[in-house]
């Protein structure tokens, strides 16, 4: 346990929260964690959880979500002692050893556990589980439909956070990329500001699985900057696959190695950065890769194989 925290690759949001959130995830005390024993740089935050950040949620808005969810159905683990990361992949025993390796190439055997609270945890063999703690199954995959959608609604710059788009492009906006992740049934929540609303309006929104609902706050937007480097990349990566004149239409193999080559040309290096390959998503047909930065603390891009938009 102590070559995980200090593998630690994420930085809570405060220790506090943190705290609050372990309590109500897992329903189990397992006392304060060490403390790390070398500093490290800062890390991921969960995807799902900077998101409902983004919202004003803050922890308890997080642990809510995550303990109304099921494993299968939640796009954060427990990767080691207090460290939660997004799950890419969908393996989450995978995501987190390679989230590890990242760190240091000598990776404990790691094992996945479903916890009485639903929420996953990744171990090493041999660790404990909270008491009522289940193995995962064999070939256990977190579902595609919800990973894609959080990753759509949490892009960074996409059209909900910088488009300055009206409430019902917004609505319309989301409720099309619930009919490619495949979530039929699923509902769109718009909550707008009882005062005038916003020349420049954004739309954070959370994945919401116990209810099957994406929830938006309508709230003051963010125009493009063109001089973030996180703008710009998102910005170079969809005007190469999705949005410009010249956007070609690529493999996740070709996505993955173009998205790491434009990094280091922003001169972002390679600690910096982590390029997944989500999947693919979307009814049969004719599927072209889909760039999502999502904001997780550095640079955080998945690639899903979806129908073109």
């Amino acid at each position: 346990m102590d070559r995980l925290h200090e593998l630690r690759h994420v930085e809570p949001p405060a220790r506090a929260q943190l705290d609050d959130v372990r309590s109500q995830l897992l329903h189990e005390t397992r006392g304060a964690a060490a403390s790390p024993r070398r500093a490290l740089r800062r890390r991921r935050i969960a995807a799902s959880a900077a998101a409902l950040a983004l919202v004003g949620g803050g922890s308890v808005a997080w642990a809510s979500a995550q303990r109304s969810s099921t494993a299968r159905t939640g796009t954060t683990i427990e990767c080691g002692l207090d460290t939660y990361i997004p799950v890419e992949s969908g393996n989450p025993v995978l995501d987190c050893h390679n989230a590890l390796a990242r760190q240091d190439p000598i990776v404990p055997q790691l094992k996945g556990w479903e916890t009485p609270s639903g929420f996953v945890a990744v171990l090493p063999v041999g660790e404990l589980p909270p008491p009522g703690s289940t193995p995962l199954p064999a070939r256990f995959q977190v579902d595609a439909g919800i990973r894609y959608a959080t990753d759509a609604f949490a892009d960074t710059t996409g059209p909900l956070i910088t488009g300055c788009l009206t409430s019902r492009a917004a609505v319309t906006y989301a409720s099309h990329q619930l009919a490619i992740a495949g979530l039929t049934g699923w509902r769109v929540e718009l909550q707008s500001p009882a005062s005038t609303a916003p020349s420049c309006p954004s739309y954070p929104a959370v994945v919401d699985a116990s209810t099957s609902t994406v929830q938006m706050l309508e709230g003051a937007g963010t125009p493009r900057r063109g001089r973030d480097v996180a703008s710009r990349l998102d910005d170079l990566l969809k005007s190469q696959m999705t949005d410009g004149p010249d956007a070609q239409c690529l493999g996740a193999s070709a996505a993955v190695a173009l998205a790491e080559h434009d990094a280091r040309a922003l001169g972002i290096g390679t600690s910096a950065i982590t390029v997944s390959d989500g999947g693919t998503i979307g009814a049969s047909g004719p599927r072209c890769a889909t760039p999502f930065l999502v904001p997780a603390g550095y640079f955080d891009v998945v690639v899903w194989m979806a129908p073109r938009t």
